[in-house]
């Protein structure tokens, strides 16, 4: 960390606390009265309501384990990559916690949100990590150790309340563009809803949509021996991409001379997962495991169309039906199935302009998803500055 400025010092978490407690040990919840919060609802230092159980208490459970605007929240126990998630508590309402968490009240010449900020900086995660003790299937972190031995470098306190007020401002910024992120994909949906089914159409088109199978729109492509071409993986959020670029363990067999070809404008879709919408269209010419299905478009049809009628909910639904297995999880699309399914499609070129609406929408999206991660990136390298004291605030006498 370095020498700290003048006039910063550093406090164990034990020594700015007033108390700290475990929850209530129901994780199962059981009621209907109380919202409690568990470790799954702490995400990337925020509070996530959307999965939430509840919990009957009585009047003293209920004043033992209510939570106060800004405690401070530690996750105890759970994987190694996850234990030590920490946020700080500002929602509105009645809230108790669940025992995998560790409440901290803070002293009054603390300022709560400084500390959250450092717990979930990457310094403070680090140190938290370290302190698990690792068991067979989760980690854990010692309460009484952690108030011992976190420690946490401290500026006079109007400097801290500064500080927060900066990183609170990012938040903000994330936050926002975020749920604009979140409006554009619902309207997405709504557009591919209404112009892949021809519920609404352009001005210049008028001509009746034609049903056709889609194997008269498709050929299959069983071409193996390319194992020389760089690997590709078939993803139902990002498309297909270089399988180095993903962030997941390689399962992949040695032997790749049976693993498929792919080129540009081909449509590939996972033969196991097409009934959850795993499918898209390649940019790039590679190979993909044999565990894949590669679809050649034929003359008549608009391969980015098709992309985008592939991930519509009425249309996957339509791929569960006609895959083939005893249960879910052993569901299978192959070629000869998905080449009986029928399809209302409209002339190519009505199907270019939908297409091309739909592609301005995914980079429009794309662009701001891209800007949240740009803000989420300069927010961590000015959480280390700042939290640290390498960078120092200006703050009113």
């Amino acid at each position: 960390m370095g020498e700290l400025p003048q006039h910063w010092k550093v406090a164990t978490l034990g020594e700015i606390s007033k108390f700290s407690q475990y929850g209530i040990n129901s994780p199962s919840g059981g009621g209907s009265r109380y919202p409690m919060l568990r470790m799954n609802n702490i995400q990337a230092g925020h509070l996530d309501t959307t999965d939430l159980v509840y919990v009957e208490l009585n009047e003293d459970e209920f004043k033992h384990f209510r939570l106060e605007p800004n405690d401070i929240l530690i996750n105890r126990t759970n994987s190694i990559d996850l234990v030590g998630k920490s946020s700080i508590f500002q929602l509105e309402g009645d809230y108790v916690f669940a025992s995998y968490l560790v409440r901290f009240r803070l002293v009054d010449d603390v300022y709560p949100l400084f500390v959250h900020y450092y717990l979930n900086s990457e310094i403070g995660q680090q140190i938290l990590k370290t302190m698990a003790t690792k068991g067979v299937s989760q980690a854990n972190i010692n309460p009484t150790n952690l108030k011992k031995r976190f420690t946490v470098p401290l500026p006079p306190l109007p400097e801290q309340r500064k500080i927060a007020a900066i990183l609170s401002t990012w938040d903000e910024a994330i936050t926002l563009t975020g749920r604009l992120v979140d409006a554009l994909k619902r309207r997405k949906q709504a557009l591919m809803q209404l112009l892949l089914t021809g519920e609404v159409r352009f001005a210049e088109f008028d001509g009746e949509w034609e049903e056709v199978a889609l194997g008269q729109l498709f050929r299959e492509r069983v071409e193996t021996g390319f194992q020389n071409l760089p690997l590709v993986a078939i993803t139902s959020n990002d498309g297909i991409v270089y399988r180095d670029s993903l962030d997941r363990r390689d399962t992949s067999t040695e032997d790749k001379s049976k693993y498929l070809h792919i080129l540009p404008g081909d449509i590939g879709y996972n033969t196991m997962r097409m009934w959850q919408g795993v499918s898209g269209i390649s940019s790039i010419e590679g190979i993909v495991s044999p565990a894949y299905t590669i679809c050649v478009p034929q003359e008549r049809v608009n391969a980015n169309f098709m992309s985008y009628l592939f991930k519509l909910r009425s249309m996957i639904h339509i791929f569960w039906r006609y895959s083939q297995g005893l249960v879910d999880d052993t569901l299978s699309l192959k070629f000869n199935n998905f080449a009986k399914i029928e399809v209302s499609i409209p002339s190519t070129l009505e199907q270019s302009k939908i297409a091309e609406v739909m592609f301005h929408c995914d980079r429009e999206m794309e662009n701001l998803a891209g800007l949240v991660k740009q803000f989420e990136s300069q927010k961590r390298g000015l959480m280390h500055q700042l939290l640290t004291g390498a960078v120092r605030v200006q703050v009113e006498e």
